[in-house]
């Protein structure tokens, strides 16, 4: 078999590539993508009370949900349906900042906002920052969130509540 000079050229120059190429290197050539996971057993969920609602005594307390959540069983501040629900929804409408993808930063995050009641999202602060415009972009999302189902006492009142939630900013390569 003949291997001509063209031939032996290219193939040179194809080891002297791959041979300069750190491991680190080959890897980036693969797709970076992000993941973002709630991380329920460090969120919390605390009840904003007006004053009112302690007078008629508490008999049952409903959490707030994730609309399509509500007769799911809970363990922690969150249903598993409602971990997912928004596990979901923060990773399709997810835009990885720039600075966090060329410095492939990762991390938690930590957000605290209310829940009003009826349910929509206010009052966004970020706690806990990774940096790389991460903080940013959950805050972004966390205020672009749907309407949940409201907490609610005895079953009748809805109650404003506010969320602590961890939220781990995960680089994934494939």
């Amino acid at each position: 078999m003949k291997i001509h000079f063209a031939q032996t050229i290219i193939l040179f120059a194809i080891f002297l590539l791959i041979s300069s190429c750190s491991t680190k290197e080959i890897q980036g050539t693969k797709s970076r993508t992000y993941r973002l996971n709630i991380i329920p057993s460090n969120s919390s969920v605390h009840f904003i009370f007006n004053g009112n609602e302690t007078k008629k005594g508490l008999t049952k307390i409903t959490l707030p949900n994730w609309v399509g959540c509500e007769d799911v069983l809970k363990k922690g501040p969150f249903s598993r349906c409602t971990a997912n629900s928004l596990n979901n929804y923060f990773n399709s409408n997810l835009q990885i900042p720039p600075e966090a993808l060329s410095s492939s930063l990762e991390g938690k995050t930590k957000v605290k906002f209310q829940l009003n009641k009826e349910g929509n999202v206010e009052n966004i602060k970020i706690l806990k920052d990774p940096g790389g415009g991460i903080g940013l972009e959950i805050q972004r999302l966390v205020q672009s969130l749907p309407p949940w189902e409201s907490a609610q006492i005895n079953e009748e009142e809805n109650v404003a509540t506010e969320i602590e939630m961890e939220i781990f900013f995960d680089l994934v390569l494939r």
